[in-house]
């Protein structure tokens, strides 16, 4: 307790130094905090809807879909049979088969292509959760109805209790036009949802697609992202010559890049802590020069190498701890504030569907969060103060206290 009265002391002795020290790491610790909440809203999103509406943790195809999919082709499909084996998987909380297939939107003298998904809609709920984005209703199972993204509608002029037709290809190449009601809009935010998509009833488009028991994929949601690669051996051994299991993580590109930037951000933290320490180490630096022939007064007094260094990491620490406090104070209160009200960012419309991000961004606030920030801007600024003290601590009294300063 004696090294921590002496850094208090010291840290009261030159109290504009000690404020500007301070100061610089409360801003780090704001913009650290503030710009991880925020990144982190965006890849949670990112991954929830990747994971929700596109991937699942894991995903059965064709092994020749994949190189097809942008053509939303019928010719490389997998067995809904599968169904009743994948249910019985532990650690599996859905699994939900879809047809994706492409069309044409007829009202009147306006036409409109569309990309197609048919769904069962009791396991596309427990996949996607999309009900919480539905004005109106679900089609109901066999029934020629469907719901449409809601962006879609409006461009297309076109409200729910409407009446179009959609003219598609079967699996065989015949061309069908098939009337629908549209019972229900789909307003997500999302581009892949509410842009050009209609939704239908699976079996009705097996029987209109002459394709029974057939689905473009099945997606499989983990009770724990972490029991996703236990789950992937087990599925792999389920699934027929022919066909994929591929894990979330494997999906496309853009997943891969989120994966790698995950990485990128935490060096891109460390190096904003890092230059706000700067100001700590100058002022470090100025310290131990200035009080040169006191530190070899205390050496002299029997203060060992190591109770000096320690003294000058408590003066590092009191300043940290305390810049940390007072910047995770605005910090936390404005990512509180954008978790309820979100921030308006950008055009929908301007985005590609594979983004899986709505234009109202949610930063995301946590204590994991908040702990993870002030822990690393105490650390950082520790080490900061730890490199210029080293040279004091190895000072001998006698040099020391020959010396000006």
């Amino acid at each position: 307790m004696i090294l921590l009265r002496i850094a208090l002391r010291n840290l009261g002795r030159a109290k504009t130094r000690t404020v500007l020290s301070i100061i610089s790491i409360a801003v780090g610790v704001f913009v650290v905090l503030v710009s991880k909440g925020f990144i982190d809203g965006i890849m949670d999103q990112m991954y929830d809807g990747t994971i929700r509406f596109a991937s699942g943790h894991i995903r059965i195809v064709h092994d020749q879909y994949p190189a097809k999919e942008q053509l939303l082709s019928l010719h490389y499909t997998v067995d809904d049979d599968l169904l009743l084996d994948l249910d019985e998987v532990p650690g599996l909380v859905a699994v939900s088969p879809r047809l994706r297939f492409g069309g044409l939107v007829s009202r009147e003298a306006t036409t409109q292509s569309v990309r197609i998904t048919a769904i069962d809609g009791q396991r596309e709920e427990a996949m996607s959760g999309m009900s919480r984005f539905l004005v109106g209703r679900w089609m109901l199972p066999g029934t020629r109805e469907v719901v449409a993204g809601g962006a879609f509608l409006d461009k297309a002029g076109l409200v729910v209790g409407d009446r179009i037709t959609v003219v598609f290809n079967t699996a065989f190449g015949a061309m069908r036009g098939i009337t629908f009601e549209i019972v229900g809009s789909l307003e997500s935010g999302f581009v892949m949802l509410d842009h050009d998509s209609l939704f239908m009833d699976l079996n009705l488009a097996q029987e209109l697609l002459e394709i029974p028991g057939e689905v473009t994929e099945i997606t499989l949601l983990a009770g724990q992202i972490d029991a996703v690669e236990g789950l992937l051996s087990t599925v792999e051994a389920l699934v027929p010559t022919g066909t994929s299991a591929i894990p979330w993580y494997a999906h496309s590109e853009m997943v891969e890049y989120l994966v790698v930037w995950d990485s990128v951000y935490i060096f891109m933290y460390l190096i904003i802590v890092g230059l706000s320490t700067f100001v700590v180490i100058n002022t470090m630096i100025m310290v131990i020069n200035e009080r040169t022939r006191e530190i070899g007064m205390l050496s002299a007094l029997g203060l060992s190498p190591g109770q000096v260094l320690r003294m000058f990491l408590w003066e590092g620490g009191i300043i940290g701890i305390t810049g940390a406090v007072i910047g995770a104070i605005p910090g936390s209160l404005l990512l509180l504030i954008g978790e309820r009200t979100g921030l308006e960012l950008y055009d929908p419309a301007s985005l590609d569907a594979q983004y899986f991000m709505t234009p109202k961004l949610y930063p995301t606030f946590s204590t994991s969060i908040l702990t993870y920030v002030m822990i690393l801007a105490v650390l950082v600024t520790l080490f900061a103060v730890w490199l210029p003290s080293r040279t004091a601590a190895k000072l001998e009294p006698s040099v020391a206290l020959r010396r000006n300063g």
